[in-house]
């Protein structure tokens, strides 16, 4: 199992696990490319300044056969989710945290066929609640003059284990409670 994220402590701490991890895309690149049977690439393309080209990326690390599995934000799930609410609200949540392009899926599986995939699955996953948990549980809130980024302090320790333990249960009943806000999609390069 190899990786790929950017410098910080995410990497650390899965090298220290054993993972190959890399933070620099061309020695990831050259090292692996071609050679993977599984590309996992969720909640990314939308912070990528050129999509088209970071899917080229992803496909050059697959082999034939090889599979994408591609989560991203849906726009209309988005809308749909947040209507009603205020305009600085969905705007928050449209860029939030620092999202440059959410894609439709017309345009990703459009781009992927291009790309020589053959589109195996698409749908929107019910899931999350533990990241809905984990939000009003374990996240704190900055003071407004801080508030430049999401993720503000670590909270105390019996937080997180308090709210993954809930999420075992809570994902099970997921669809009642979670709105799908993203799409996925399975695709197998030729």
């Amino acid at each position: 199992m190899i990786g790929f994220d950017l410098p910080g402590p995410a990497v650390t701490a899965l090298r220290q696990q054993g993972v190959e991890m890399f933070d620099d895309w061309a020695a990831c690149q050259a090292a692996h490319a071609g050679q993977c049977d599984l590309v996992t690439c969720w909640h990314a393309l939308e912070h990528a300044p050129n999509p088209g080209a970071f899917l080229d990326l992803l496909t050059t690390m697959l082999k034939p056969g090889g599979m994408l599995s591609l989560e991203v934000p849906d726009p209309d799930l988005l809308l749909a989710h947040f209507r009603g609410q205020s305009v600085k609200t969905l705007a928050m949540v449209a860029t939030f945290p620092e999202h440059i392009l959410i894609a439709s899926r017309s345009w990703t599986v459009a781009q992927l066929a291009q790309r020589g995939y053959v589109i195996r699955r698409v749908w929107a996953p019910r899931d999350g609640a533990f990241y809905r948990l984990y939000d009003k549980v374990v996240r704190r809130r900055a003071p407004a003059a801080d508030r430049k980024d999401i993720y503000f302090q670590d909270p105390p320790r019996w937080q997180p284990g308090l709210a993954f333990t809930a999420s075992l249960v809570l994902e099970t009943v997921a669809p009642l409670i979670c709105a799908p806000l993203a799409y996925h999609i399975l695709a197998e390069k030729r």
